[in-house]
């Protein structure tokens, strides 16, 4: 499998009807995060191929009023990431106390832009791991129930008694 990001042609690319008729367009929903190295890193959702959703990761350095990229990543996959087509809104938060990052993305199924709901399946799933460049560990897709919104916002988050305010 390549290990590149996708991008459909400037004519195409972040038009209503998506990459090579894709429902969901590449480069999209970013997260600023500072590690625990203080490295301000920016997460994205983005594909490998068309309908292989992927996250992706800059590292970004600050250069007065504006910053640069230090380095891109490879693209991210997660393990259960053929359970599903799109990978969207990533959002990644660290724990001092046991030294682990986790990644919440929501997910689904979408085949189509015009797909019925009632045909479509949404998650928002939860991953650990020790280090930023992973490998991401599942923790599972049922961390809402299905009338809860698609993505969330980590407002706060209670490691201690395993809660998260969204």
């Amino acid at each position: 499998m390549k290990n590149d990001y996708y991008l459909d042609s400037v004519v195409e690319f972040r038009s209503n009807l998506a990459e090579e008729n894709d429902p969901l367009t590449s480069w999209l929903d970013s997260f600023i995060f500072h590690d625990k190295d203080d490295k301000l890193n920016l997460f994205w959702a983005t594909k490998m191929v068309p309908r292989q959703s992927a996250m992706g990761q800059v590292t970004l350095k600050s250069n007065g009023n504006s910053f640069s990229i230090e380095e891109l990543y490879p693209p991210i996959t997660v393990p259960d990431g053929n359970e599903f087509r799109q990978l969207e809104v990533p959002k990644v938060v660290y724990y001092n106390d046991n030294n682990q990052y986790y990644l919440i993305i929501s997910s689904c199924n979408r085949l189509f832009e015009n797909q019925p709901d009632s045909e479509i399946t949404k998650e928002v799933r939860l991953y650990i791991l020790k280090y930023i460049d992973g490998p991401w560990e599942s923790l599972g897709d049922k961390i809402l129930a299905k009338e809860n919104l698609f993505s969330v916002t980590v407002l706060n988050s209670d490691f201690k008694n395993y809660r998260l305010l969204c």
